[in-house]
């Protein structure tokens, strides 16, 4: 099934922790930050690569299941850096089945009406490096055609001149990309809650202990159909508020979707009520994973 550009997509749950990793010689990742610390639900315990040769990942999932999205998270990778996501309907990587191709890592975002000619980057339309500091990190690929029944998979990333002399990733997720027929209601709200801790002295002069902060969304979805409604009772069954997933506010490319989109935990799991005959709705409450 088509994904819609239009519409918010829910891409949950993460396979990762359902499957096996593993690496293709002679790639390979520090002893001491090893690539099992992707399973690792914090992202601050992060997996980190021997070098910047033949940086790559390999997984099989526990049984085939549908692959549509797919996230690196709080990684170190820069404007530069390029990957590649192949899917596969074995668990030897034998019968590929989806090749993204060499991606960036960071693509174009912005448009020329976004910015002014003489910016540095006005006809790349990437970010730049001190723009990718605002916010955490977060590289999504959403598989051309929509998903696809995966048994393995491999994901190959090219950063040639990090600075950093490793690759640093702190979370990967992989996932079904999910949509309802009807998308969500006008009128979501989209928050920023900031943790930056204040203290004052004495005389009244402030000091601020800065914080990372945490984007979060709330939003209706006022026209479930009956196996619509189901999903969306797996989905809090399963993540409950602390299982993670991916939110894209749409699949357009463009700045919104990296501004808006973060991979988080629901942040309450309101009722779902059944306002007519057919018709099933609920609320959705997404609080960032930092």
């Amino acid at each position: 099934m088509l994904l819609n550009p239009h519409y918010k997509t829910l891409c949950a749950p993460n396979l990762v922790y359902r499957s096996t990793l593993d690496v293709a010689a002679p790639g390979d990742w520090d002893e001491a930050a090893p690539l099992a610390n992707l399973q690792v639900p914090q992202f601050s315990v992060f997996a980190r690569s021997d070098g910047l040769d033949d940086v790559n990942i390999l997984g099989v999932i526990d049984r085939t299941r549908r692959v549509g999205a797919i996230a690196l998270s709080q990684h170190n990778m820069t404007t530069a850096a390029q990957w590649r996501v192949r899917l596969y309907s074995d668990d030897a990587h034998a019968e590929e089945v989806y090749d993204s191709g060499l991606i960036d890592v960071w693509p174009a975002i912005y448009s020329s009406l976004d910015l002014a000619w003489t910016d540095p980057n006005f006809w790349s339309g990437k970010m730049l490096e001190e723009d990718r500091a605002l916010y955490p990190s977060k590289s999504v690929h959403i598989c051309a055609g929509g998903n696809i029944f995966a048994r393995s998979f491999r994901i190959d990333i090219v950063d040639d001149d990090n600075a950093d002399g490793a690759i640093d990733l702190g979370g990967l997720l992989l996932a079904e990309a999910w949509q309802p027929g009807w998308n969500a209601s006008f009128g979501d709200s989209r928050g920023l809650i900031v943790n930056t801790r204040v203290a004052r002295a004495g005389g009244g002069t402030k000091y601020y202990d800065v914080q990372q902060a945490e984007r979060e969304v709330a939003f209706d979805y006022a026209h479930l159909s009956e196996s619509e409604k189901n999903r969306m009772n797996r989905l809090r069954v399963e993540l409950g508020i602390h299982g993670e997933l991916l939110y894209l506010p749409n699949l357009l490319p463009g700045v919104t979707q990296y501004l808006e989109g973060f991979v988080g935990t629901f942040k309450q799991v309101d009722a779902i009520t059944h306002p007519y005959l057919n018709n099933y709705a609920t609320s959705v409450a997404i609080v960032e994973k930092i």
